[in-house]
């Protein structure tokens, strides 16, 4: 197997390449994206590692280049950077995967296993849905054997969505797959392309909808099973399957291939502290120089910036990334945290300029280059949900599905074991029963410890108890959803999708109007862990100054309220110039068809009523906020 490797600190590189290579596979390594984008136009690679920050072309552009040119190699984008929206941008550009520095071993050869299967793979000439086929050899498409006219674009969208059923794809990422570099259209013709393929499905019958949208994030194909049995055979490879009874399987891994796997882990391990002996010496170069660089920098104008202030969040950048694959991270936090203060800006220099020296004097304490390289502090992040202490039936509605049959379950009992399995991985999300635990209290005394820790680890609760007040506390426990008992796994799957979607809200401001400030402060607690910026307002006189102050992106309006009704408001802000746009949802305990017509009629772009689940609203405001940006685009 040939991996193309573009990243330009030499070494990372060198610690890469060499491990590749002891695993059997041929390494081309660049130090630049210009000669790694030259290479991999010229020469078949079965997997590229790519990082994000090179120099003379970043890995973004190199990824967006690649894919606009129909270069289908699985990439892999190794970045120092965590935060979701770089991720995002990353996925979006069309990468397959990414990995964050520092980065687990065996995790970076177990996704370069999974991406060059991904690779590899063929699907048939015959893509089904439902009862709709899609011939790929004569390009044809016939649903209940009647055929289907379709135009080139609305053909090419199907074939998508079709070769990639478990995907979400971005409008960008439509226009990066369909259209070539001289005929790019704006984002918002894609929602026209849709809705007509749409249109021409339902004409032939089609009843069921086949082409989902996933609010804030783009399309992705309905499910059905047929669709995705094409990866059953895949994933079940390396698992040997225990057959306890007719109706239970348990698959679990063979011990002599954990066995294997922990030794080859060792071996790598102790390879990569080899190859730290012959570069800590560079390393301790590059570190001293970055020190002296911050203590003359924290003397200096850091909100105008400059040069050496460039220069040493490049530095920080890099060395973060580098001496965290070799297992010291706690250096590595520290520098992610001295470039990130220095990529803000700050309205004190002098406040600055204390963090940094303070960030200094912690590195200087716990750098020792000559001490060995550890690894066992690494936690693994994996694509799994952690279930703790919930009924069996709930995990398998999920996983039967298809939307995460590549994701792994981890169930446990109790929350013993679920904090010794956060020890060591940290998963997409958990969903946890505080209904069956022994303790109601102590499951939320769980769910605050992980709220300090800041891992923003997205979760659901499920629990039959149903206090408002108890509802209040859980909203501020993080980025979560409760649902009470009993629920439907329909309900369950929805909550599931909106937690676990990866990219966040950002820059997104919302104005909360209700004379009931008991009601706002639940609304904006469970509207805040979503990465929204909310502003209430329980007083409907100071309604228009705060308007003016914040300038929200979405309103939400209560109907009945004193002095000035949601009606009244809606009105006024329909009539002025600057605000006349802003999407307008009234959130209202009135449910009645007069009332619901007089607020469309006032010029509300959305209603719902006060007892709506939380998912639901959260995807109405999703929908809104979409909606108003296609428009302005249009403007």
């Amino acid at each position: 197997m040939k991996i193309l490797l573009i990243e330009d600190d030499a070494s990372t590189s060198l610690a890469i390449s060499q491990t590749l290579t002891q695993k059997k596979y041929a390494v081309d390594a660049v130090n630049n994206g210009e000669t790694g984008l030259e290479l991999a136009q010229l020469f078949p690679y079965d997997v590229i590692l790519l990082d994000i920050m090179l120099p003379q072309l970043d890995g973004i552009t190199v990824c967006r280049r690649l894919r606009s040119q129909q270069n289908h190699t699985p990439i892999l984008l190794l970045t120092a950077k965590n935060h979701p929206r770089d991720c995002v941008m990353g996925l979006e550009a069309g990468a397959d995967d990414y990995l964050v520095k520092p980065f687990d071993w065996a995790e970076l050869l177990a996704r370069i296993q999974a991406l060059s299967r991904r690779g590899q793979q063929v699907l048939p000439d015959v893509l089904r849905w439902e009862n709709l086929v899609l011939n790929q050899k004569t390009h044809e498409v016939t649903y209940q054997g009647q055929l289907l006219h379709l135009t080139p674009t609305e053909y090419s969208l199907l074939e998508l969505f079709l070769r990639h059923p478990q995907r979400v794809f971005s409008r960008q990422v439509i226009i990066d797959q369909i259209w070539t570099l001289d005929k790019v259209p704006g984002e918002e013709t894609i929602s026209s392309h849709i809705k007509a393929l749409r249109q021409k499905l339902k004409a032939v019958g089609m009843t069921q909808n086949m082409i989902k949208t996933v609010y804030g994030f783009g399309y992705r194909l309905g499910e059905l099973q047929e669709c995705l049995s094409f990866l059953e055979s895949e994933k079940q490879q390396d698992c040997k399957i225990d057959r306890k009874s007719s109706d239970e399987e348990k698959i679990k891994p063979s011990s002599a291939v954990v066995s294997q796997k922990a030794i080859a882990q060792k071996q790598v391990q102790s390879n990569v502290s080899q190859i730290w002996e012959t570069i800590k010496g560079t390393v301790r170069q590059d570190m001293a120089t970055l020190l002296e660089l911050i203590r003359s920098l924290a003397s200096t104008d850091m909100v105008r910036g400059g040069a050496q202030k460039q220069t040493v969040i490049a530095l920080s950048h890099r060395l973060a990334g580098t001496v965290g694959i070799f297992g010291k991270t706690q250096e590595s936090n520290i520098l992610r945290q001295i470039e990130e203060l220095l990529l803000k800006t700050t309205p004190s220099q002098e406040t600055t300029s204390q963090n940094l020296l303070d960030l200094v004097t912690s590195l200087e304490q716990i750098w020792k280059p000559d001490q060995p390289t550890v690894f066992s502090s690494a936690i693994k992040r994996e694509d799994c949900l952690l279930w703790i202490g919930v009924e069996e039936k709930w995990r398998q509605s999920l996983q039967t599905t298809g939307l995460l049959q590549d994701w792994t379950n981890i169930a446990v009992s109790d929350l013993k074991e679920a904090k010794s399995f956060l020890t060591q991985t940290q998963p997409r999300g958990l969903v946890i029963d505080l209904d069956l635990l022994e303790s109601r209290e102590e499951g939320l005394i769980f769910l605050e410890q992980l709220r300090q820790e800041k891992t923003n680890l997205p979760f659901i609760i499920l629990d039959t108890y149903n206090d408002l007040s108890y509802r209040l506390e859980i909203a501020r426990l993080g980025k979560g959803l409760f649902l009470q008992k009993p629920l439907t796994s329909d309900r369950l799957l929805k909550a599931a999708i909106k937690v676990l979607q990866l990219n966040q809200v950002t820059d997104v401001t919302l104005m909360l109007i209700d004379d009931d400030p008991n009601f706002l402060e639940v609304l904006k607690a469970t509207l805040t862990p979503w990465g929204f910026n909310v502003v209430s307002l329980s007083n409907p006189q100071q309604f228009w100054p705060v308007l003016e102050a914040t300038n929200p992106d979405l309103l939400i309006l209560d109907l009945e309220m004193p002095h000035f009704s949601g009606l009244n408001l809606c009105q006024a802000v329909r009539k002025d110039d600057r605000f006349c746009s802003v999407p307008i949802l009234f959130l209202s305990g009135h449910d009645d068809g007069e009332s619901i017509r007089q607020m469309l009629v006032h010029g509300a772009d959305c209603y719902l009523p006060k007892t709506i689940a939380v998912e639901e609203l959260i995807e109405c405001i999703f929908e809104q906020i979409e909606s108003d940006a296609v428009t302005k685009k249009l403007e």
